[in-house]
């Protein structure tokens, strides 16, 4: 029943509600839940303490906390955030290795091999806006915004970042 209420929260764009929607849940848990809120918000210090409570975040956290980060202004955090989330795809068997190589080169990436990277859809959207964030080519952008395509969290973060980078309305 908590995760539906999170959803909804986040479909009503009630980010600030997430905050402390954690409250009651084991405390990684919770960190997650307020991470949402987070970034969707731009509170680099709430999503600084998520991080940190997460411990060992993903590679896939690591890049939508660094999408927020850019959004807010926040470029050398963003950077170093896309660093770390390189070395974690490295270390995380089940991510493709194309990955981690296009997050240290991102100008070299192009549509075939972004769109032939193995991935959920979420990660890969969110992995091409960090690229784009980063330098990548922005004809990347039109297959991100088609990855995009489910209503929760990171969708509205991925859509901002989309429509700043220049690739239009949503």
């Amino acid at each position: 029943m908590r995760e539906l209420r999170r959803e909804a929260k986040y479909l009503q764009g009630a980010y600030d509600a997430l905050l402390t929607a954690g409250r009651g849940l084991p405390p990684q848990q919770a960190a997650a839940v307020r991470l949402e809120g987070a970034a969707e918000l731009g509170r680099l210090d709430v999503l600084r303490a998520c991080l940190a409570e997460l411990g060992q975040p993903n590679w896939t956290t690591l890049l939508t906390a660094s999408i927020a980060a850019e959004l807010a202004g926040d470029g050398e955090w963003a950077a170093a955030l896309r660093v770390r989330a390189a070395g974690a795809a490295l270390g995380d068997a089940s991510a493709d290795p194309r990955v981690a190589k296009l997050l240290r080169e991102p100008a070299s990436a192009d549509l075939d091999t972004a769109a032939d990277v193995d991935g959920e859809p979420i990660q890969k959207a969110v992995w091409l806006v960090a690229l784009l964030q980063a330098g990548a080519p922005q004809d990347l952008a039109a297959l991100a915004r088609t990855l995009n395509y489910q209503p929760f969290f990171p969708h509205d973060l991925l859509d901002r970042a989309l429509r700043k980078l220049g690739d239009g309305p949503s």
